[in-house]
């Protein structure tokens, strides 16, 4: 059920950092469900999850 969630636009995006690179390139988002990634240009949504 979540890939079809997913395939209509209802990722679950979890918060990550990459220590490797530095500056706003550091956080993006990664959907738990299909592991799409997208880059994060601000704060987390309120609908995200953080991790560490």
């Amino acid at each position: 059920m979540g890939w079809i969630l997913c395939h209509v636009g209802r990722h679950l995006w979890h918060h990550e950092r990459n220590p490797e690179v530095g500056g706003r390139e550091a956080d993006y988002e990664v959907c738990l469900r299909c592991g799409k990634e997208r880059p994060v240009y601000g704060p987390p949504a309120p609908g995200s999850l953080i991790g560490m």
